[in-house]
């Protein structure tokens, strides 16, 4: 697990996908990607963001996929996201023996109400022993989530 404090390319991973741009989010809906490593463009202090980010997200993640089958940069554009990931890398740490999953789920995804969905968290991330992801290919989040043998979870409040 490499957690980074900036990197080459504007989204911290090079030449990787990009969700969001090269790949739809509805493609990674509800999948189980690993993250592999996690670049934060601010930092957390006395509980929130701070730092210049610009036009950019709060972080970015790489994470394999099996929807993508190629690694891609996933940004982290919702505040509340971005303090559960902070959370997760920088005060409680992933062991060698763990992997952090995470799902993307908006929290509208049709309606009138879709327009919200992007100011709401949408990262459900799960701290898991390592290998969890290869048994969990081709589930949805609910049903991944009667597998997931978590060590730690951090869900949107809703």
């Amino acid at each position: 697990m490499t957690i980074c404090a900036g990197s080459t390319g504007m989204d911290g991973h090079g030449d990787t996908l990009a969700i969001g741009e090269d790949v739809s989010w509805e493609a990674i809906r509800g999948e189980a990607c690993r993250v592999k490593q996690f670049t934060p463009y601010v930092r957390i202090v006395a509980g929130k963001p701070e730092g210049n980010r610009g036009s950019l997200p709060y972080a970015s993640l790489l994470v394999e996929c099996p929807a993508l089958q190629t690694p891609a940069s996933m940004p982290v554009t919702n505040k509340d996201d971005f303090r559960n990931l902070w959370e997760v890398f920088r005060q409680r740490g992933v062991g060698d023996d763990e992997e952090v999953l995470v799902f993307y789920e908006p929290f509208y995804s049709s309606g009138l109400l879709r327009p919200l969905s992007a100011l709401k968290p949408r990262l459900y991330i799960y701290i898991c022993p390592n290998g969890q992801l290869d048994t969990l290919r081709g589930c949805s989040r609910a049903h991944a989530s009667t597998q997931l043998r978590p060590i730690a979870a951090w869900q949107p409040k809703e």
